[in-house]
């Protein structure tokens, strides 16, 4: 079952903590979520 990006972002803002990320900013924010690829372009939600 594939999961939502809203709740891949919400297990971010939960569990992971980025090193050289404002924490307030990314818990207000939210995460970039990269969807998919294709060749050099790169396309998030």
């Amino acid at each position: 079952m594939p999961h939502s990006t809203e709740s891949w972002a919400q297990n971010d803002i939960d569990f992971h903590l980025h090193s050289y990320t404002d924490a307030r900013a990314h818990q207000e924010k939210g995460p970039l979520i990269i969807e998919r690829g294709d060749g050099v372009y790169v396309i998030d939600n």
